[in-house]
């Protein structure tokens, strides 16, 4: 099996802490969070299939989150790492859940930025899965920078200043687009299977990070507090759904914080 494209800093003597990006990212989006830390963690970001150096990994469209699980467990066998905990924002949050819903051994903790864990829904689900395949269907056939122009447009980043949105497509532009199609449908949360309660029976820490200004993430974060009797939430003052790129410095903080707390044994 191959394995992710990954980027590395710090000592591997350190504890390991592993980040996945989100939707149209790549493993430069942790750049200034991995450079802060790894005076203390051996940091492992990867670039996911359909993105970054990892485009050439084909999205398995109907196993696309059983796919990435496989493919991060080979990475991180790869560089000999045995216990770690993971980071992931939005998209990479959600793939990150589910992977530790399948109980890896080595995963101590898990840090979810703006990650919803599932739909119960079937009408929910048929929505989401409707609205995905027509941004994929752009994405593989109209101009490129017209659909990052309406994808930036949409409310989700609407605490975005305009210098920042322009900011986030000028990135964007060098990406193919196609590759990102697949992975869209691929791990579209309608394809997500409702994670909570898989997660409410693991033993290891979760840390739900928010930005107070993405008011659907933080009511999700609220609800879920009552199902993850293990789980903390940390809302960012001044921060929308990136919250690690809004307030870097916050978000750095929580990351020490949190796994400090929970006084976590790594090898």
């Amino acid at each position: 099996m191959n394995s992710l494209h990954f980027s590395v800093k710090g000592s591997k003597t350190n504890p390991a802490l592993v980040f996945l990006h989100g939707f149209m990212g790549n493993n430069s989006d942790w750049g200034y969070i991995t450079s802060a830390l790894s005076d203390q963690y051996y940091c492992i970001s990867v670039d996911l299939p359909g993105h970054g150096m990892s485009q050439a990994l084909k999205p398995d469209v109907r196993h696309g989150f059983r796919q990435v699980h496989r493919l991060l467990e080979h990475t991180l066998k790869h560089l000999g790492v045995r216990e770690y905990s993971l980071v992931g924002y939005s998209m990479g949050g959600r793939l990150a859940a589910f992977h530790a819903s399948l109980k890896p051994k080595g995963l101590r903790a898990v840090i979810l930025e703006s990650a919803h864990l599932g739909l119960n829904d079937e009408a929910q689900k048929n929505i989401r899965l409707d609205r995905d395949k027509k941004w994929a269907t752009r994405l593989r056939q109209e101009s490129f920078e017209q659909v990052l122009q309406d994808w930036y447009q949409q409310p989700i980043f609407a605490n975005l200043s305009e210098l920042e949105r322009q900011h986030q497509i000028e990135i964007k532009r060098q990406y193919d687009p196609k590759p990102l199609a697949a992975m869209l449908e691929a791990t579209s949360l309608a394809r997500q299977i409702e994670l909570s309660e898989k997660l409410a029976k693991l033993q290891f820490p979760i840390a739900l990070v928010v930005g107070n200004e993405d008011t659907k993430f933080a009511t999700l974060a609220e609800e879920l507090l009552g199902k993850l009797k293990q789980a903390k939430r940390y809302q960012i003052a001044g921060a929308g759904h990136n919250t690690h790129v809004a307030k870097p410095e916050e978000f750095i903080a929580i990351v020490r914080q949190f796994l400090g707390e929970s006084e976590l044994p790594h090898k």
